[in-house]
């Protein structure tokens, strides 16, 4: 099974990160690492049941100091096998399909105009993560965009990110000094 992504770029002779051969999250973004840093992007590859997948990750080089910018996005943020929504609050991925639903109902109104907003998908782990964790991340990923896909009837354009930077609340405002 290939990504969009994957199949729009397969031709720019992408790196390939064969997941099946790593042991933890740590591998993976070591290698995911030294790409971005030279500025490349990955393609990964995995097995999972007897599929094969592939699809482009994108990762941040731990020495930019840049802000990076999505505009007209949806997100979800992944850490390891929760999923994140305020911040705070938790939902397991077992509920990515449902997740990724909302997000759309949510944001409605972009599909129904010629171009169709980006659903970033925000990941990380643990650096002790077995890969097999991630493999499962993943291969939930593909399935609830592709079910979405032929639900809504429309194409969606799905980035896996692997960097979890997600910007902090806002801080609370100053405690005001009472009136006398």
């Amino acid at each position: 099974m290939y990504s969009k992504r994957f199949l729009e770029m397969q031709d720019q002779n992408l790196p390939i990160i064969d997941l099946d051969i790593l042991d933890n999250y740590c591998d993976l973004r070591s290698i995911l690492d030294a790409n971005s840093c030279d500025d490349r992007l990955s393609a990964i590859k995995f097995k999972v049941e007897n599929k094969q997948y592939h699809l482009v990750a994108y990762h941040t080089c731990p020495d930019f100091r840049g802000v990076s910018c999505y505009f007209r996005s949806n997100f979800i943020s992944i850490y390891n096998d929760s999923i994140f929504e305020d911040y705070k609050t938790k939902f397991s991925v077992d509920h990515l399909d449902l997740k990724i639903d909302e997000l759309v109902k949510d944001s409605q109104l972009s599909y129904n105009i010629c171009r169709t907003r980006k659903n970033l998908f925000f990941i990380d782990y643990p650096d002790s993560a077995r890969i097999s964790e991630v493999k499962i991340t993943l291969k939930k990923l593909f399935e609830a965009g592709e079910e979405l896909e032929s639900k809504i009837q429309k194409p969606l354009i799905n980035w896996m990110i692997f960097d979890l930077n997600i910007p902090a609340p806002p801080p609370p405002p100053p405690v005001l000094p009472e009136l006398e």
